[in-house]
């Protein structure tokens, strides 16, 4: 059993992915556990929550040989400055719109790295444009619901908050009005 973290280091307020690859074996469910920290999730990818710094560790045992196990050790960060963390904001204008009316999605995020926009004609995700140079993610995009819809951008964070995600969501409400509740 093999484990790998996703993002190595981290804050006490992120979060660490943590993935086990099993070979050797027909039988490849694991069970997790960890050390200064909590496991969220099941399966070969999991969520690790640290509790305390400096280190926290996922671990992934072999349910079938409880000896075949590995390990994977996140460096925890206690101090961080909040003023660096990713921030986004989402807004949809008009937010109730008639078939095939369309709605402008307008995004501004700051200290990302990469951001993705779902919901609705973007499917599940659509890349957003990052500027490298300042880190911001700002714009609009139109959209032609043909249903009710939550558009949500997510953006990963900067530097020392490269594990950290911000995400946004606004709901559009979608009529036809060519259908009535009297007339089907």
């Amino acid at each position: 059993v093999s484990v790998t973290a996703i993002h190595t280091t981290i804050s006490q307020s992120e979060t660490a992915t943590c993935h086990a690859t099993v070979t050797g074996t027909a039988s490849t469910t694991v069970i997790w556990s960890a050390k200064n920290g909590a496991i969220k999730g099941s399966g070969s990818t999991v969520t690790l929550a640290p509790s305390t710094a400096p280190t926290a560790t996922c671990t992934a045992t072999l349910a079938a040989d409880s000896a075949a196990s590995g390990s994977a050790t996140v460096t925890v960060q206690n101090t961080m400055n909040p003023l660096n963390a990713p921030t986004c904001s989402l807004s949809a204008n008009p937010t109730s719109v008639l078939i095939p009316q369309a709605t402008t999605i307008g995004y501004s995020c700051k200290h990302v790295s990469s951001c993705t926009l779902s919901g609705g004609g973007f499917g599940n995700q659509s890349t957003v444009a990052v500027n490298g140079s300042t880190n911001t993610a700002t714009g609009t995009t139109q959209d032609s619901p043909t249903q009710n819809t939550v558009y949500t951008i997510t953006c990963y964070g900067t530097n020392n908050y490269s594990s950290a995600t911000a995400n946004e969501s606004v709901s559009v409400t979608v009529s036809n009005p060519g259908r009535s509740e009297t007339n089907p």
